[in-house]
């Protein structure tokens, strides 16, 4: 390369001393700034080949290798090769050697996607972190646990970076707000509240940023239905039976330590055995919130896991693939649900969420698109025991009785209807299992969406007797 293009090369991209931009390099060699862009793009074209541009490539892999993703403010202190470049120098070379993993200021093997959704997590619980007495080390442990759960263990440096030097000055006073606000409240809050109180104070924001920025208190807990409380809202008087139940739960999640547990599923569980207990929490979000404050368990959500390796969530549909392509064949309801139940808690009302995906064939199971559609095989058994034969026959019966022509109503409100007459067979029952008994008699027609109304031919018979 020519004496004169190397000069220009060199104080473009900061390679002995720091960078110049292109006006000035153009001012002292006495041409346009338009001039001096062409000759450090027609440089860059030269070097594409040379040993320097396979280098630098070199280099960049393996920083990338270490940390998927890095600024590139961040890379020149990250090798000692590009220690003499100036940091605004280094950009430009970056985008012309490694165009496809350079997105903005970030230089990443990760999707430009998929690190955008990890930044945005990073940053939304980050807001709660003012609060604490050691913010520093409580952001480097939460970018751990957030590379963790998004399935990028390399990025927690990186995460941990970002979140200190970029907090939003608005955005944090906004987040205090909220924070107040809430803790303020002697019950819990609907998001309609938080979004008008906010606008009273001048902040104007969307239904989206409030829920981000009230997610994001510590120890604010989501309660379905857009409502958000406290600990203190939700157990306004300390009872010993809440630890009672605690203890259980967490006992029952650190025995299956492979497996994600529910919340409605422990839920569940402690109606069956501590009723009394049970009284103390309204519903599976109440529940959640327990286990997060008076146990070491690990949650997502309303997901509660003991082991580390369960910090990815496992997403329902694919499972539900993945346990009907290991049958091999269609599977009753209750059967896939309890499959599924095996790798991580699946509650009866979100796996309706699932039947969209798959497709109902006879007697009430559920197959594969594009493999079970003309499957005629007998599903896998419900009931094994003439005990079991005998409850569910008196339970379908019972169901027959309680529904009246015409009428399709959601299978969990019959079994509640079921429970309120006194069946003991629909208290054992979930009304997944009890969806799936009903399909397999044809006076009941059960919808994909979980309703069930007496079949045509037995409206007339029903209505007699």
């Amino acid at each position: 390369m020519f004496t004169r293009r190397s000069q220009i090369c060199t104080r473009r991209f900061g390679l002995d001393g720091p960078s110049e931009t292109l006006e000035e390099i153009g001012e002292r060699y006495g041409v346009t700034r338009e001039r001096i862009r062409q000759i450090v793009e027609k440089s860059i074209k030269q070097l594409q080949g040379a040993p320097f541009a396979a280098a630098f490539r070199r280099c960049v892999e393996t920083v990338l290798n270490e940390r998927e993703c890095v600024t590139v403010a961040e890379l020149g202190t990250l090798s000692p090769w590009f220690a003499s470049i100036d940091e605004r120098g280094l950009k430009p070379l970056v985008e012309a050697f490694v165009p496809k993993w350079t997105f903005g200021s970030f230089v990443s093997i990760v999707p430009a996607a998929e690190l955008e959704h990890v930044i945005a997590t990073m940053y939304k619980r980050a807001d709660a972190l003012r609060h604490v007495n050691d913010p520093e080390s409580a952001i480097d442990q939460l970018a751990i646990n957030v590379a963790c759960e998004t399935g990028h263990r390399k990025l927690a440096k990186t995460l941990a970076a970002l979140a200190k030097a970029c907090f939003s000055t608005r955005r944090r006073s906004f987040t205090d707000f909220v924070h107040a606000y809430v803790a303020a409240s002697a019950i819990p809050v609907r998001l309609a509240d938080v979004i008008a109180a906010g606008e009273r104070r001048g902040f104007t924001v969307s239904a989206g940023q409030a829920r981000n920025a009230v997610s994001a208190c510590n120890g604010v807990f989501a309660l379905g239905g857009s409502k958000f409380g406290t600990f203190a809202q939700l157990f306004p008087a300390p009872a010993p039976e809440l630890d009672t139940l605690a203890r259980r739960a967490e006992s029952m999640v650190r025995a299956k330590p492979h497996r994600q547990f529910h919340a409605g599923e422990l839920l569940e569980d402690a109606l069956r055995h501590l009723p009394r207990e049970a009284a103390f929490v309204p519903d599976d979000y109440a529940l959640a919130a327990l286990l997060r404050t008076r146990t070491a368990l690990s949650y997502l959500g309303r997901m509660i896991f003991s082991a580390q390796a369960q910090a990815q969530r496992l997403e329902l549909a694919p499972l539900a693939r993945r346990v009907l392509e290991e049958a091999g064949q269609p599977l009753p309801l209750a059967t896939l649900l309890q499959e599924m139940r095996k790798y991580r808690g699946v509650s009866r009302y979100s796996i309706q969420a699932v039947l969209d995906q798959l497709i109902e064939v006879k007697h009430g199971a559920w197959g594969l698109p594009g493999r079970d559609e003309n499957a005629h095989a007998e599903p896998v058994a419900l009931v094994k025991t003439p005990a079991d034969t005998t409850a569910q026959a008196i339970l379908i019966e019972d169901a027959f009785a309680a529904l009246r022509p015409a009428e399709s109503i959601a299978v969990v409100e019959l079994r509640g209807r079921l429970v309120e007459r006194g069946s003991e067979e629909a208290q054992d029952l979930d009304a997944g299992r009890l969806r799936a008994l009903l399909a397999t008699d044809e006076r009941f027609h059960v919808s994909a969406r979980g309703f069930v109304r007496l079949s045509e031919p037995r409206l007339d018979e029903r209505a007699a007797s």
